[in-house]
């Protein structure tokens, strides 16, 4: 690999974009580089310092990733940071807290480490953003799983109602929610993983995305609620409990790929998540 594709590998490896865009814009840059080399050649200069003029006229690769990024997926870098700052934040909070309530307290440091592993790869990810395109799946997974940690952090955060820092916890615990849906959906609005979801209109899939990741979210914190009550609680007589957890859980998946392969069909998708979740929130009523 010769140093101009190094470069330009480096380049894109900021740059959120889907394999046709990445095969465009690295026949481009290679082409625009190369032409530029040629030209260094014709003046007189050896290939090495041609290729280290063109390099050097063309800028940092970071600074131009940057560049590049703004025009693919504008409002991510500042998505990704504002997501681990937050978490960073609601953390101290959380562990300020605890400490002030209790200040022999035994911290919960699984919690603390799982948010700061989220936080770590939030930032490495705002830096490797083609990973994120290229994984978009993997990476909807990991913002469920950072839903996941953040709820564990609502219920540390849960105190009286007439004490500020309880208070404060909560808005930053809604901000950093909201910040991982935002994450999630700004894939789908620039970057969709299906060919068919690029033919909606982009309120259409930034509509179709909230729902998709809140019914995502109601669905299976309830199986997750459920499968700790039978790992606790139940017996391998107790195993049909479990049954409408998964079978929720299925419709709600098959609701995914409704909309994912069917967009014809996007309105039933939208009929069985709407359904799925008043019927749940009515457990969680009953409930609570």
């Amino acid at each position: 690999m010769s140093n101009i594709d190094r470069y330009i590998d480096l380049i894109l490896e900021r740059v959120e974009v889907n394999k046709d865009e990445y095969r465009n814009l690295k026949s481009e840059l290679t082409s625009l580089l190369n032409e530029k080399k040629e030209n260094y050649i014709r003046q007189g200069f050896t290939e090495i310092k041609a290729i280290e003029k063109t390099i050097a006229d063309f800028g940092e690769a970071d600074e131009v990733g940057k560049a590049l990024t703004k025009s693919f997926s504008p409002q991510r870098t500042m998505a990704m940071y504002l997501l681990a700052i937050t978490s960073v934040v609601f953390t101290v909070f959380v562990i300020f807290k605890l400490l002030i309530e209790n200040i022999n307290i035994d911290l919960p440091y699984l919690w603390i480490t799982m948010m700061g592993i989220m936080t770590v790869l939030t930032i490495f990810l705002s830096k490797k953003q083609l990973l994120i395109a290229r994984y978009r799946m993997i990476f909807i997974l990991f913002c469920f799983f950072y839903i996941l940690v953040w709820f564990f952090g609502i219920l540390l955060a849960d105190g009286p109602l007439d004490q500020v820092i309880p208070w404060i916890s909560r808005i930053l615990a809604i901000v950093l929610l909201i910040l991982i849906i935002v994450n999630m959906i700004l894939g789908a609005i620039y970057q969709p993983v299906k060919s068919q979801f690029k033919s909606f209109k982009t309120k259409n899939r930034i509509f179709i995305v909230i729902c998709n990741s809140l019914s995502g979210i109601i669905v299976i914190f309830y199986t997750l609620v459920i499968l700790f009550g039978f790992l606790v609680f139940g017996s391998a007589s107790d195993i049909s409990r479990l049954l409408p957890a998964v079978i929720l859980t299925f419709l709600w998946l098959c609701s995914l790929l409704i909309s994912s392969y069917r967009p014809i069909l996007i309105w039933l998708s939208l009929f069985i998540q709407i359904g799925i979740c008043g019927y749940l929130i009515t457990v969680f009523y009953s409930i609570f």
